[in-house]
Protein backbone atom coordinates (compact mmCIF):
# COMPACT_ATOMS: atom_id res chain seq x y z
CA UNK A 1 0.00 0.00 0.00
CA UNK A 2 1.59 3.43 -1.02
CA UNK A 3 0.92 5.76 1.61
CA UNK A 4 1.24 8.90 -0.84
CA UNK A 5 -2.49 9.82 -1.03
CA UNK A 6 -3.17 9.20 3.05
CA UNK A 7 -0.10 11.68 3.46
CA UNK A 8 -1.34 14.06 0.63
CA UNK A 9 -5.38 13.54 2.07
CA UNK A 10 -3.88 14.68 5.89
CA UNK A 11 -2.41 17.78 4.21
CA UNK A 12 -5.36 18.49 3.05
CA UNK A 13 -7.83 17.63 6.19
CA UNK A 14 -5.15 19.73 8.55
CA UNK A 15 -5.70 22.92 6.12
CA UNK A 16 -9.35 22.46 5.78
CA UNK A 17 -9.25 22.44 9.78
CA UNK A 18 -6.41 24.47 10.90
CA UNK A 19 -9.07 27.09 12.40
CA UNK A 20 -11.23 24.55 13.90
CA UNK A 21 -11.50 23.54 17.23
CA UNK A 22 -13.33 19.87 18.57
CA UNK A 23 -16.78 21.34 20.62
CA UNK A 24 -16.32 23.20 23.90
CA UNK A 25 -12.42 22.48 23.88
CA UNK A 26 -9.38 24.15 22.38
CA UNK A 27 -8.44 20.86 20.71
CA UNK A 28 -7.31 21.07 17.42
CA UNK A 29 -9.89 19.56 15.48
CA UNK A 30 -7.53 17.49 13.07
CA UNK A 31 -6.94 15.22 16.19
CA UNK A 32 -10.52 13.83 15.73
CA UNK A 33 -10.14 12.78 12.04
CA UNK A 34 -6.28 10.92 13.38
CA UNK A 35 -8.23 9.34 15.85
CA UNK A 36 -10.66 7.61 13.13
CA UNK A 37 -7.62 7.04 11.20
CA UNK A 38 -6.13 5.05 13.92
CA UNK A 39 -9.17 3.57 15.19
CA UNK A 40 -9.16 2.30 10.89
CA UNK A 41 -5.43 1.11 11.11
CA UNK A 42 -6.89 -1.47 13.84
CA UNK A 43 -9.47 -2.70 11.77
CA UNK A 44 -9.71 -5.89 9.27
CA UNK A 45 -10.84 -3.36 6.40
CA UNK A 46 -7.86 -1.39 5.35
CA UNK A 47 -7.41 0.20 1.73
CA UNK A 48 -5.63 3.51 0.67
CA UNK A 49 -8.57 4.83 0.15
CA UNK A 50 -10.61 4.25 3.05
CA UNK A 51 -7.67 5.51 5.21
CA UNK A 52 -7.80 8.67 2.98
CA UNK A 53 -11.64 9.09 3.13
CA UNK A 54 -11.25 8.77 7.30
CA UNK A 55 -8.78 11.98 7.30
CA UNK A 56 -10.72 13.74 4.87
CA UNK A 57 -14.27 12.43 6.47
CA UNK A 58 -15.44 16.02 7.76
CA UNK A 59 -13.84 18.71 5.55
CA UNK A 60 -17.36 18.39 3.54
CA UNK A 61 -19.72 18.25 6.15
CA UNK A 62 -17.96 20.90 8.37
CA UNK A 63 -15.89 23.10 6.43
CA UNK A 64 -15.81 24.67 3.28
CA UNK A 65 -14.94 22.11 0.67
CA UNK A 66 -16.79 19.92 -2.03
CA UNK A 67 -16.97 16.92 -3.12
CA UNK A 68 -15.80 17.64 -6.56
CA UNK A 69 -12.79 19.14 -4.69
CA UNK A 70 -12.62 15.88 -3.05
CA UNK A 71 -13.12 14.24 -6.68
CA UNK A 72 -10.39 16.59 -8.28
CA UNK A 73 -7.59 15.65 -5.58
CA UNK A 74 -8.27 12.30 -4.41
CA UNK A 75 -10.38 10.43 -6.72
CA UNK A 76 -14.12 9.44 -6.95
CA UNK A 77 -13.73 6.46 -4.66
CA UNK A 78 -12.83 8.57 -1.18
CA UNK A 79 -14.98 11.36 -2.26
CA UNK A 80 -17.96 8.70 -2.06
CA UNK A 81 -16.73 7.50 1.24
CA UNK A 82 -16.87 10.70 2.58
CA UNK A 83 -19.95 11.21 0.88
CA UNK A 84 -21.32 8.05 2.67
CA UNK A 85 -20.39 8.83 6.15
CA UNK A 86 -21.35 12.71 6.02
CA UNK A 87 -24.46 14.65 6.75
CA UNK A 88 -26.29 16.49 3.95
CA UNK A 89 -25.66 20.15 4.15
CA UNK A 90 -29.19 20.99 2.75
CA UNK A 91 -30.40 19.11 6.31
CA UNK A 92 -28.36 21.27 8.39
CA UNK A 93 -28.17 24.20 6.36
CA UNK A 94 -31.99 24.43 6.85
CA UNK A 95 -31.98 25.75 9.98
CA UNK A 96 -28.82 28.23 11.63
CA UNK A 97 -29.64 26.37 14.80
CA UNK A 98 -28.38 22.32 14.46
CA UNK A 99 -30.72 21.80 17.41
CA UNK A 100 -33.88 21.59 15.31
CA UNK A 101 -32.54 19.73 12.70
CA UNK A 102 -30.43 17.15 14.79
CA UNK A 103 -33.25 13.96 14.85
CA UNK A 104 -33.71 14.28 10.95
CA UNK A 105 -30.06 14.57 10.25
CA UNK A 106 -29.32 11.48 12.79
CA UNK A 107 -32.01 9.39 11.17
CA UNK A 108 -30.61 10.00 7.58
CA UNK A 109 -27.55 8.72 8.95
CA UNK A 110 -29.06 5.46 10.31
CA UNK A 111 -30.95 5.07 6.97
CA UNK A 112 -28.08 5.88 4.63
CA UNK A 113 -26.06 2.94 6.83
CA UNK A 114 -28.63 0.26 6.54
CA UNK A 115 -27.63 -0.85 2.84
CA UNK A 116 -23.52 0.30 3.13
CA UNK A 117 -20.94 -1.73 2.50
CA UNK A 118 -18.99 -3.22 5.31
CA UNK A 119 -16.20 -0.20 4.41
CA UNK A 120 -18.83 2.47 4.64
CA UNK A 121 -19.93 0.56 8.11
CA UNK A 122 -16.17 0.50 9.82
CA UNK A 123 -15.91 3.88 8.66
CA UNK A 124 -18.73 4.89 10.45
CA UNK A 125 -17.63 2.93 13.25
CA UNK A 126 -14.12 4.10 13.62
CA UNK A 127 -15.76 7.90 13.61
CA UNK A 128 -18.36 7.09 16.54
CA UNK A 129 -15.84 5.22 18.78
CA UNK A 130 -13.74 8.15 18.15
CA UNK A 131 -16.42 10.41 19.10
CA UNK A 132 -17.48 8.12 22.31
CA UNK A 133 -13.93 7.85 23.48
CA UNK A 134 -13.81 11.40 23.80
CA UNK A 135 -17.28 11.33 25.63
CA UNK A 136 -16.07 8.89 28.47
CA UNK A 137 -13.24 10.94 28.96
CA UNK A 138 -14.70 14.58 29.36
CA UNK A 139 -17.98 12.46 31.62
CA UNK A 140 -15.13 11.62 33.99
CA UNK A 141 -13.83 15.48 33.99
CA UNK A 142 -17.55 16.84 33.65
CA UNK A 143 -20.07 14.24 34.75
CA UNK A 144 -23.39 14.92 33.37
CA UNK A 145 -22.80 18.81 32.25
CA UNK A 146 -21.02 17.06 29.51
CA UNK A 147 -24.60 16.62 26.98
CA UNK A 148 -24.84 20.24 27.51
CA UNK A 149 -22.37 20.67 24.53
CA UNK A 150 -24.35 19.06 22.21
CA UNK A 151 -27.66 19.40 19.71
CA UNK A 152 -29.28 16.90 21.94
CA UNK A 153 -30.01 15.81 25.15
CA UNK A 154 -28.43 12.64 26.91
CA UNK A 155 -31.64 10.15 25.93
CA UNK A 156 -31.18 11.43 22.24
CA UNK A 157 -27.91 10.35 21.76
CA UNK A 158 -28.95 7.31 23.48
CA UNK A 159 -31.28 6.45 20.91
CA UNK A 160 -28.92 7.45 18.39
CA UNK A 161 -26.10 5.26 19.77
CA UNK A 162 -28.06 2.60 20.17
CA UNK A 163 -29.57 2.53 16.69
CA UNK A 164 -25.99 2.46 15.50
CA UNK A 165 -25.85 -0.97 17.56
CA UNK A 166 -28.64 -2.47 15.50
CA UNK A 167 -27.31 -0.91 12.43
CA UNK A 168 -24.24 -1.52 12.25
CA UNK A 169 -24.61 -5.37 12.95
CA UNK A 170 -27.74 -5.55 10.29
CA UNK A 171 -27.41 -7.08 6.71
CA UNK A 172 -24.77 -9.30 4.99
CA UNK A 173 -22.29 -6.27 5.08
CA UNK A 174 -22.62 -6.24 8.69
CA UNK A 175 -19.42 -5.51 10.80
CA UNK A 176 -20.44 -7.00 14.16
CA UNK A 177 -17.09 -9.42 14.39
CA UNK A 178 -14.92 -6.15 13.96
CA UNK A 179 -12.49 -5.13 16.83
CA UNK A 180 -13.66 -1.89 15.69
CA UNK A 181 -17.86 -3.12 16.73
CA UNK A 182 -17.14 -4.51 19.96
CA UNK A 183 -15.21 -1.54 21.07
CA UNK A 184 -17.99 0.75 20.05
CA UNK A 185 -20.42 -1.78 21.91
CA UNK A 186 -18.32 -1.02 25.25
CA UNK A 187 -18.22 2.58 24.85
CA UNK A 188 -21.48 3.00 23.96
CA UNK A 189 -22.20 1.07 27.70
CA UNK A 190 -20.24 3.18 29.53
CA UNK A 191 -21.57 6.10 28.73
CA UNK A 192 -25.11 5.66 28.60
CA UNK A 193 -25.54 3.13 31.57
Amino acid sequence: MSNNLVVQAFAFAYQAHRQTTRKATNIPYITHPLAVTINLLRSSILTEDLLAAALLHDVVEDEDVTYDQLIHRFGERVSSLVRAVSEPKSLADQHTDRRKTWKIRKEHTIDSLIGASDEVKILSCADKVANLADMVRDHKQFGETLWSRFNAPKNEQRWYYHSLLEVYKSGTNNIEKSALYIEFCSLVNQIFA
